[in-house]
């Protein structure tokens, strides 16, 4: 086992990208502090593998849990069309799985903390380490618009921790080092992608997202009190009324 401490906190992607250099092995398998392998997750993940010998990106299926304060797990619905998306989207072509993951469709059955993948195919395709904390989004766009196809299996191999995390919270409306993140992705390359093959609709609803957590930060300094709450309503049905001009 190698232990490898940066000087500083570097983000997901950068330590991401770290673990592939340092490492040795023909796949990739991460975990997160807030994630939970299930004993034959390897096993199902490799399974499938040696059935597919094509594929170089797998998804699979998860289960959520919250922890109580007494220390106890209580599991939590997930989304009950996971498995009709997974088959789905695996039926896609790389060329669909990409026009999917720009329109946020819901079908884009890519659960980060499931990933199994080629390090060969990451070493190459390296997460992009300017979005420090949205390594995954970004990723697949990347890979789908390359013409790698993405596999995903009908199968629970990891178990997810829904509660205060960097991608939830109740003590705040928004994390933001996520979004971030996912704001300067956006400017970056999605803006120019949704313009290039001509997404308008989508290209709005992720504008309206931006605006309303702009208008969060700005007017709330991000904090759920009783009278921002209020706030909150107000500044999500205005944004809904808002359209960005039309490309």
């Amino acid at each position: 086992v190698q232990i490898i401490v940066p000087p500083y906190n570097t983000g997901i992607s950068a330590n991401s990208n770290r673990a592939m250099s340092a490492s040795s092995g023909k796949w990739y398998k991460g975990i997160a502090g807030d994630d939970i392998l299930l004993p034959d997750c390897l096993e199902k993940n490799i399974d499938y593998i040696e059935k597919n010998p094509e594929t170089q990106i797998l998804f699979s299926q998860m289960s959520a849990f919250t922890c109580n304060n007494d220390g106890t797990f209580e599991e939590c619905s997930f989304l009950p069309e996971a498995a009709l998306y997974a088959s789905m989207f695996t039926s896609f072509s790389a060329r669909k799985q990409y026009l999917a993951l720009l329109n946020d469709d819901p079908i884009a059955c890519t659960n980060a903390p499931t990933l199994f993948a080629s390090r060969e195919l990451l070493l190459k395709y390296p997460f992009n380490e300017a979005y420090k904390y949205s390594d995954d989004i970004p990723e697949w766009i990347k890979l789908t618009k390359s013409g790698i196809h993405i596999d995903c299996m009908d199968t629970v191999t990891v178990r997810y921790r829904r509660g205060d995390s960097l991608s939830s919270s109740n003590k705040r409306f928004s994390p933001p080092l996520l979004w971030g993140s996912k704001r300067l992705h956006f400017w970056n390359e999605l803006e120019g992608y949704l313009r290039e093959e001509g997404l308008y609709e989508s290209y709005n609803k992720r504008r309206k997202q931006l605006l309303k957590i702009e208008l969060l930060e700005c007017l709330t300094k991000n904090k759920p009190t009783f009278f921002n709450k209020v706030l909150a309503i107000l500044i999500r049905k205005y944004a809904d009324y808002v359209n960005f001009p039309k490309f």
